[in-house]
């Protein structure tokens, strides 16, 4: 960087202020990691979000550098290299893209109140960190894929007010850490699986406003922790 713009000259200027974030020895990503996150970044377009103009990964750096008007503190400045993922009610379009997957150390993925379409990917099911999956009220559609039911420290998962259609997976009985599942409000069909009886620290189960079919399996009524249901 330093001999692209002849030591940070002032005749290499043009005109545009930019803030360089650079990772700290000890502390370097994979680089397939790195990668995925400069792709995704480079996808999101919105004025409140910070643009990436560029990046460097070679001889043992990791930079990045952004568009510097948009960013108002280092605390605020939304980056994915953070383990929470926040990018609420910021009408966000597009879908969602499967490298996300590749983001190992998520914990929080946060996309509510937007309008992003599509499928939710297959591969947010090879983040074994997550803890929350918040999608509520966007233009989700297809069915929910089976690889979500292996996300063993997933403790909330909030799909409600999309247009997800299918049946619900049976591998949801083996997400043993949920405590809230909110799929109210979609297109969702076939029965309740009576396997959901196995998540004993469910909490709230809302399924209500699908096009379910069938009894509700009396199994749920054993259920230890289950204080709120709605089918």
């Amino acid at each position: 960087m330093a001999g692209a713009t002849n030591n940070f000259s002032d005749s290499a200027r043009i005109g545009q202020v930019v803030a360089i974030k650079r990772a700290q020895e000890g502390s370097l990503q994979g680089e397939k990691e790195f990668l995925t996150e400069i792709e995704l970044l480079s996808r999101l377009h919105h004025r409140n979000l910070v643009s990436l103009i560029g990046y460097c990964d070679e001889k043992g750096e990791q930079v990045h550098v952004r568009n510097q008007k948009l960013c108002v503190t280092e605390s605020n400045f939304l980056f994915p290299i953070l383990p929470h993922w926040q990018l609420l009610n910021l009408n966000l379009s597009g879908t969602l893209a499967p490298e996300i997957g590749n983001l190992s150390y998520l914990e929080i993925v946060d996309f509510m109140w937007n309008d992003i379409t599509g499928s939710i990917p297959k591969e947010i099911g090879n983040i074994k960190t997550l803890k929350l999956l918040l999608l509520s009220e966007n233009k989700l559609t297809n069915d929910l894929p089976d690889e979500l039911g292996h996300l063993p420290a997933l403790e909330r998962m909030q799909i409600d007010e999309n247009i997800i259609t299918g049946s619900i997976p049976l591998s949801f009985a083996n997400l043993n850490s949920k405590k809230h599942f909110h799929m109210n409000n979609n297109s969702l069909s076939g029965q309740i699986p009576a396997q959901l009886s196995q998540l004993g620290s469910l909490i709230h189960l809302l399924l209500d406003i699908n096009n379910l079919t069938g009894n509700l399996p009396s199994e749920l009524s054993e259920m230890p922790s289950l204080t709120i249901l709605y089918d």
